[in-house]
């Protein structure tokens, strides 16, 4: 508001000289015109004379310069008026490009301020965001097995999926039993999946470097046992027991998807772990599926293990 008013009052200046000058100009143009219809002795502009006379008289206080010239007396005061006139129109000149000056000097103070402003803003509302994010100190992770015989064909094997749920059980159990081993968590069974949840986020990557592992061992030790073992993953963090119905709910949701051997997360979970230091995975993006409406949908994806393939 103040800068608009600021604004408002050096357009307002510079505005009022330029009009000064006009008027000076035309003044000095019309009173040198009256001064010579005077000389010619012509009435054009008698109109004018009671206000030009108190011109003339006004100059006489500072300046009298007369001169007759075969009997006609001719009184300089018009004309030296005038030359001052515009010698002072042409200064006034150098008043609008000393009020630019100040304007632009003007802008650049406001442009600053307004830069120091938005940068207090922004780093405001970071740490307004760290805070945020930082109560957001567990996380919750939802596996699911799933096992194909692989000694058996689809074609010729009616029984195919026998012992199909056994396996799964059988899978989801050792993965149990070693992930108890190495790391404390609390569990929440789920149909034929579970739930584990971690506290302090810090140690996530060590955590899910664990799984992963894991993970990749049993699915090669049934490997060759000629099972095919998948999974379905999903994660995501949490303030307090309060949030982690609401995010068990979404884990569901992302499981439902059936992307097998990925781990899912949506952006609340991408904005938490972009807190954390020295990152050993990364955030890719799966696209945009419906979860509690079209949401972006990430997979989180081990650097070393990329690296590797590539």
């Amino acid at each position: 508001m103040f800068y608009k008013v600021g604004k408002k009052t050096f357009e307002i200046l510079k505005n009022l000289t330029n009009l000064t000058r006009v008027v000076l100009v035309f003044f000095t143009f019309f009173m040198i015109l009256y001064w010579i219809f005077q000389l010619a002795d012509t009435t054009f502009f008698a109109g004018f004379t009671p206000f030009f006379n108190s011109v003339k008289d006004f100059v006489h206080i500072f300046y009298t310069r007369t001169s007759t010239v075969e009997n006609v007396t001719l009184d300089f005061s018009f004309l030296v008026l005038g030359f001052f006139l515009l010698i002072v129109s042409w200064l006034l000149k150098f008043v609008v490009e000393f009020i630019e000056t100040i304007e632009r000097k003007y802008d650049s103070i406001y442009k600053n301020l307004k830069n120091k402003t938005e940068e207090v803003f922004n780093f405001n509302l970071e740490q307004n965001y760290h805070n945020v994010e930082h109560k957001n100190n567990n996380f919750a992770l939802l596996i699911k097995f799933s096992a194909r015989n692989m000694a058996k064909d689809n074609f010729y094997d009616y029984n195919v999926s026998d012992g199909t749920e056994e396996k799964q059980k059988e899978v989801l159990d050792e993965f149990l039993n070693n992930m108890s081993k190495t790391l404390g968590f609390q569990k929440k069974v789920f149909g034929d999946g579970v739930i584990l949840s971690f506290n302090k986020v810090k140690n996530l990557d060590k955590i899910l470097l664990e799984i992963t592992q894991n993970v990749d061992k049993i699915r090669d030790w049934n490997m060759d046992a000629n099972w095919d073992v998948s999974y379905l993953m999903a994660i995501e963090t949490y303030a307090d027991e309060k949030d982690f119905m609401d995010r068990c709910r979404t884990l569901i949701m992302l499981i439902k998807l059936n992307l097998k051997n990925e781990i899912l997360c949506l952006s609340t979970f991408k904005q938490r772990y972009s807190l954390v230091q020295n990152q050993q995975f990364f955030i890719e993006s799966k696209g945009v599926y419906t979860i509690h409406a079209e949401e972006d949908v990430f997979c989180v994806k081990n650097k070393a293990k990329s690296i590797k393939q590539v």
